[in-house]
C-alpha cells in the first residue's frame, strides 16, 4: 500500500514516517496480521519465497536500495541487504536465487542473490 496517511499509519500500528507498507492478512477473520512500514513509494511487488523444508519468506525490495527478507508468519525482518541505486521492479526468483536491477547515475547494478543455502549444497567450494 502506497501513500500513507498519518491514520492509516496509525491504524497498523506504525508510529514512523513510512509512505507505503507490506500487510499481510489473517484470511479467517479478515484482519490485518502484520504490517512492515517503508519509506518511499514502492514499486516493487513482495515475492513469496519458501526453502526446501517449506519455511515461507517475504522478499520486499524498497526504492532506496534496501532488500528486506520478512517472516512470511510473523514479518519480522530475518534479513536485509543494500544495494547501490534505486529499485523500481519486482525481483525474479528461481528456488534459492533472486535476481533484481537497481538504477542510479552510475547506470545501476543487476544483482544475483542468494535466498537460501541449503545443506550440501557447497556452488563450488
Amino acid at each position: 500500500m502506497n501513500g500513507l496517511s498519518p491514520e492509516g499509519r496509525k491504524d497498523l500500528g506504525m508510529t514512523g514516517t513510512e509512505d507505503s507498507a507490506l500487510i499481510a492478512m489473517d484470511k479467517e477473520p479478515g484482519e490485518t496480521a502484520w504490517a512492515y512500514g517503508i519509506i518511499g513509494f514502492c514499486e516493487s511487488s513482495p515475492v513469496a519465497v519458501y526453502s526446501s523444508d517449506g519455511e515461507g519468506r517475504i522478499v520486499q525490495c524498497a526504492p532506496d536500495g534496501w532488500i528486506i527478507l520478512l517472516d512470511g508468519e510473523q514479518g519480522t525482518v530475518v534479513d536485509t541487504l543494500h544495494v547501490d541505486g534505486s529499485i523500481a521492479m519486482s525481483p525474479a526468483v528461481y528456488r534459492d536465487m533472486m535476481v533484481i536491477a537497481s538504477t542510479g547515475e552510475d547506470g545501476g547494478h543487476i544483482y544475483g542473490i542468494m535466498l537460501y543455502r541449503e545443506p550440501g549444497d557447497d556452488y563450488g567450494e
